[in-house]
């Protein structure tokens, strides 16, 4: 089965939700046209016409770079006052990554393909986020806080509870 094909069925019996507290709940109506529109701009485009059980690690690096780089970026009138803007750029490379991984894990569960080749691809799957930590300045405030709401008579349990924090 090639990609595109594969999409297309995805669309019909796929779009489900795979973890949280929703698995297997239907995705809404807004989620499973926004996952589709990306599947069809940027994996339909870059690797369609390739058969499924037949896509590697390597393509799909190259594939994350190309949507990366904004090869597959476009500009689509729908009609009157509707026109789809489909950039690629980074963020949107990670997110059609996700969809595209569900994809295969679709196919796997119905025996389209034996294995998902997103699992092996070097690329880099989170976002820029940052662990932070309290500065000193707000380490002395948090515990100033804490010595008012004790003055106060709040639960002391609690308060012991927020010293562990500093």
């Amino acid at each position: 089965m090639k990609m595109a094909a594969l999409v297309d069925l995805y669309e019909r019996e796929g779009c489900y939700i795979q973890r949280g507290k929703r698995q297997g709940f239907p995705m809404k109506e807004r989620t499973k046209a926004y996952t589709i529109a990306r599947l069809r701009h940027h994996v339909v485009p870059l690797l369609g016409c390739r058969v499924a059980g037949e896509v590697t690690a390597g393509e799909i690096e190259r594939f994350f770079k190309d949507v990366t780089e904004g090869k597959t970026a476009k500009q689509e009138k729908l009609g009157p006052r509707r026109i789809v803007t489909a950039k690629g750029g980074d963020r949107a490379a990670r997110k059609v990554f996700r969809d595209l991984s569900a994809v295969f894990s679709f196919a796997i569960r119905h025996e389209v393909v034996d294995r998902n080749p997103c699992e092996k691809a070097a690329v880099r799957k989170t976002d820029n986020r940052k662990e932070r930590y309290l500065t000193l300045l707000e380490v002395q405030r948090l515990r100033e806080a804490i010595d008012g709401l004790a003055a106060k008579g709040t639960n002391t349990k609690a308060l012991d509870i927020m010293r562990l924090w500093h």
